[in-house]
């Protein structure tokens, strides 16, 4: 048995010494990369595992809040890409905002704060305002939402939800619908005076972040290092109340449903001030939301 072994270990060995030199180098390199592989997916995976755990611990618990694109869907159809900057509306307008909705999630959660974040490589202004669901021919609507099946293809079913109140902003009293009770979709209206802050803006009418929380991002990598536009803005809402009602359970659910306004009206006064027009031809933005849970003041009316 050994004997077969060596001859076919042999043999193996005259095949490839008669092999041409680039099939050689081929076969060399192809076997490195495979055992890179082998040795890096385990690795992989136990990144991936702890980074899960990370994010479930900070983002979950206590009370398990969690963003969604509209219907609860899988965050991933809360697509930001299509974006057009040139386009006009019917009465050849020029069109300087979009709307895309998504909404908050999770049980027992009296109260969260909404949070923010977003790089600046394009002049956008984000807002956000409280939604409500309406019907297609709303006058006020601003989101047409396709469903997705199982398997993540379009359906023909369509939401459509428009902005109820005014923008989550300092000073702003924002509409809460609060359930009456659990056994029923019936609500109550409230409005509650809200505060919110933006974490590392000089001014909140300035474009890019200011350095405050540079190791929040980059840890200790240098700021110098970093490109302006790539600096993070913080903001965060505090304090917003959910839709439970008063006597819901600690495993009671509730869905909190929002727009977000991606505005460039102002870079679109400036281009038309200056002789100019904007161009699709830009950079890619990275945008967070972000709920975290927190007490319930009781304010509000």
């Amino acid at each position: 048995m050994e004997a077969k072994k060596n001859s076919k270990f042999s043999n193996c060995c005259n095949y490839f010494k008669e092999l041409p030199r680039y099939m050689k180098t081929e076969i060399i390199i192809a076997s490195v990369l495979t055992l890179i592989i082998i040795a890096a997916l385990p690795v992989y995976a136990w990144f991936t595992d702890r980074r899960q755990l990370k994010d479930m611990k900070e983002v979950n618990a206590p009370t398990g809040l969690f963003i969604s694109a509209a219907q609860k869907e899988d965050i991933k159809y809360l697509s930001l890409s299509g974006i057009d900057l040139k386009q006009n509306d019917e009465n050849d307008e020029r069109i300087t905002s979009s709307y895309y909705v998504f909404c908050v999630y999770g049980a027992s959660a009296r109260a969260y704060n909404l949070q923010l974040a977003y790089t600046t490589n394009n002049p956008f202004e984000y807002k956000i305002y409280p939604a409500i669901s309406c019907g297609d021919n709303d006058p006020d609507k601003k989101v047409d939402y396709r469903a997705h099946d199982s398997g993540g293809n379009l359906t023909d079913t369509v939401y459509h939800y428009k902005i109820d109140g005014n923008q989550i902003n300092s000073g702003n009293s924002i509409t809460r619908r609060v359930k009456t009770s659990m056994d029923s979709d019936a609500t109550t209206v409230l409005y509650q005076n809200i505060s919110t802050a933006f974490l590392n803006k000089t001014s909140a009418s300035d474009r890019i972040a200011n350095s405050t929380e540079h190791e929040l991002t980059y840890g200790s990598y240098s700021g110098s290092n970093v490109q302006q536009y790539a600096e993070p803005v913080y903001w965060q809402a505090y304090g917003i109340r959910s839709s439970l009602p008063e006597t819901a359970g600690s495993e009671d659910e509730f869905v909190d449903y929002y727009i977000l306004e991606v505005n460039w009206d102002a870079a679109y006064q400036t281009a038309v001030a200056n002789n100019t027009d904007l161009t699709n031809d830009r950079e890619t933005d990275i945008i967070y939301i972000i709920a975290e849970s927190t007490s319930w003041s009781g304010t509000g009316s």
